[in-house]
């Protein structure tokens, strides 16, 4: 599978769907052992308190369970923004530099491809998910 359409698989456009986010979970420990996953250890809660309060959001359920699970990394030559213990987390970074940029503070980067930037619009918190927006 090319990462355009893994990209399409995994994150809708402005919608966030369960079973969508349940087959991503699936892949990721799937293919967690091949050679081209790249994941590192999951965070602890104190790490994710951390990214929620620096950048001032609430962050989604599902890439909270992301950062438990897996902290950051990727698959298929997409890497998901996260965090590690005792390090600056990228995802701050990286949103800290985009916001500096221009861009609105109810985004979070998750993945940043330099052509593109794939983004969770914490503002549209509901049910404790929100929409993946590029």
């Amino acid at each position: 599978m090319d990462c355009s359409r893994l990209i399409k698989y995994l994150f809708t456009e402005n919608k966030y769907d369960k079973r969508r986010h349940y087959k991503w979970e699936n892949i990721m420990k799937r293919h967690k052992n091949e050679f081209h996953a790249k994941l590192s250890v999951g965070v602890k809660g104190e790490t994710i308190h951390y990214v929620e309060k620096r950048l001032d959001v609430i962050l989604p359920d599902s890439y909270k369970r992301f950062l438990a699970s897996y902290g950051n990394g990727g698959i298929y030559g997409i890497d998901i923004l996260g965090a590690e213990a005792g390090k600056v987390p990228r995802v701050v970074k990286m949103t800290e530099f985009y916001r500096f940029h221009g861009m609105p503070r109810e985004l979070i980067v998750i993945i940043d491809d330099l052509r593109y930037q794939i983004c969770l619009q914490t503002s549209r918190l509901h049910d404790g998910e929100c929409p993946v927006v590029k």
